[in-house]
């Protein structure tokens, strides 16, 4: 049988582009198609809020001399009652929350000084075998500023204190400065100023006792974030 030339060289042009490997062209309609991956389901979450009150500690800072040095101490006895274990956030949780102290329990790390804080001090107040704050307010999301009322000397004054919630270490945190006066104490102060008169001479020969005191507590939080129902 006879074979056109024309068609014999058609068909080995067809045989060198197939063995040189050219791709077979996609159609248009093809070369429009993506892969669409398969969005990742993202599973709906809720965060609680709930108080570790065994990890709590109250602290201060009171001042003597001229120079003002300060003289830390912490109470060791203390309730906390009025917080919402499981809230949805610090506010839900912490608001309401009460701190009772018994004053008989500060220490400073000298025995001597603690028994005149609490003999000639807290001695000299009224009802105060105990202080209680509780907390009314707070403003911010993570950190701003919170109402505070405190009972002490048979008076409750509301304080403005800063707060914050740190999250790398779940820890809420108040501080701030009081004025001890403001509880109409100042009889408490100069009783402590006299039983401490050698301790508290500095510059000018003189005896103080400041009537500011810093003040701190602290306690951390159980954060979980679990399924939604």
């Amino acid at each position: 049988m006879k074979i056109s030339k024309s068609l014999l060289s058609a068909a080995i042009v067809g045989m060198l582009m197939t063995s040189c490997g050219e791709e077979p062209k996609t159609s248009e309609k093809e070369a429009g198609k993506e892969e669409v991956s398969t969005p990742e389901v993202v599973e709906n979450t809720i965060t609680t809020f709930s108080v570790l009150p065994e990890t709590a500690e109250v602290k201060w800072i009171g001042f003597k001399l001229a120079e003002k040095v300060g003289v830390n101490g912490a109470f060791e006895n203390f309730t906390m009652t009025g917080y919402h274990n499981e809230a949805a956030s610090i506010k839900d949780l912490m608001i309401g929350t009460s701190v009772s102290i018994v004053v008989g329990s500060t220490k400073t790390g000298d025995e001597a000084r603690d028994g005149k804080i609490i003999a000639s001090f807290f001695g000299s107040m009224l009802e105060t075998e105990n202080i209680v704050a509780t907390l009314k307010s707070l403003k911010g999301e993570t950190e701003g500023k919170a109402t505070v009322a405190i009972t002490m000397n048979g008076k409750e004054v509301e304080k403005e204190l800063d707060w914050s919630y740190t999250k790398d270490n779940f820890t809420f945190l108040l501080h701030g400065n009081i004025n001890v006066p403001d509880w109409e104490a100042q009889v408490a102060l100069d009783a402590l100023n006299t039983v401490c008169e050698e301790k508290h001479r500095g510059e000018g020969d003189v005896a103080v006792t400041w009537p500011d005191v810093d003040i701190s507590a602290y306690v951390l939080i159980d954060e979980k974030v679990q399924a939604a129902p």
